[in-house]
């Protein structure tokens, strides 16, 4: 998920990979507040938003990538999705089994992209432990 206004992002592992519409709210009621305005594009896990006290605007990717009227669009989340899945898709075999660890370096790195020394925010982060 990405708060668009301060690009917080908060990373989430679905239980058992498990993506379905009851996984799917039980993450958005934990993390996001009703009245927030979600978009998405046109999975069916995401119907009935406005009905959990969402602000639900949709993108019909078949049609558009930017809905011209609304501006509604996914491309944030997909700017960030994009690296990490090539990355899993580089590695091979065994690569997707450690998403989790994936997702949690991605985030790391994402967080110190602009530290002058990566490894010595790495030392001074374990150091925190």
């Amino acid at each position: 998920m990405v708060e668009r206004s301060s690009q917080n992002y908060r990373l989430e592992i679905c239980p058992q990979n498990k993506r379905d519409k009851n996984t799917l709210l039980a993450l958005l009621e934990k993390h996001v507040l009703p009245g927030t305005t979600i978009f998405s594009d046109m999975w069916k896990a995401y119907h009935n938003l406005e009905s959990r006290g969402y602000i639900h605007g949709v993108i019909n990717h078949t049609k558009n990538f930017v809905d011209p009227y609304s501006g509604v669009h996914t491309n944030t989340i997909e700017s960030n999705w994009r690296p990490l899945k090539n990355r899993i898709e580089r590695g091979g075999v065994g690569q997707i089994e450690r998403l989790a660890q994936h997702l949690g370096e991605y985030m790391w790195l994402r967080a110190h992209k602009h530290d002058n020394d990566i490894f010595l925010s790495f030392i001074k982060a374990m150091r925190m432990l």
